[in-house]
């Protein structure tokens, strides 16, 4: 099983650029996004097949 947490992290510090969430992941993945408090600077682009792509935007 993945370490959502890990890549999160590794996502807001900027050592990763991208995060790929399947979709059977996805319950997963969102029970641990949603107690973070920069949650709203990680944005997702859904794509046709079900996964989404993540990425660090945070506010200027």
């Amino acid at each position: 099983m993945r370490d959502f947490e890990q890549e999160l992290e590794e996502l807001s510090a900027g050592t990763r650029t991208t995060l790929e969430v399947k979709r059977d992941e996805f319950l997963v993945f969102r029970e641990i996004w949603v107690k973070r408090e920069d949650r709203e600077a990680i944005v997702g682009e859904a794509h046709q097949n079900g996964s989404v792509t993540y990425r660090y935007l945070p506010k200027v």
